[in-house]
């Protein structure tokens, strides 16, 4: 299994237990597996296009009525992607 299947899977997980998990993408659903979150949460996974600076500010938004987007940080570096996750379960505590 891909990293990309895996992390779609792990979100799909998490979002089906805490409904206060939100996924955001910046046009790469496609390329890092949340596509089918769109499917499964439709009204919690969004695509904000190529937006990345709107998509903080969602995220903020979203954050406000006490909903949780778990940040991912992709980096590409000599054709090697990064996945960090930072705080994925925060809003539980």
């Amino acid at each position: 299994m891909m990293m990309r299947e895996v992390f779609g899977n792990t979100l799909a997980e998490i979002m089906e237990h805490d409904e206060r998990i939100c996924v955001l993408d910046a046009d790469l659903a496609n390329c890092n597996g949340t596509k089918k979150l769109q499917q499964l949460y439709p009204e919690r996974a969004f695509e904000v296009g190529i937006a990345e600076q709107n998509m903080a500010s969602v995220a903020a938004g979203l954050s406000s009525f006490r909903l949780s987007v778990p940040s991912l940080l992709l980096q590409q570096e000599e054709s090697v992607t990064r996945l960090r996750f930072q705080s994925l379960m925060q809003s539980r505590t």
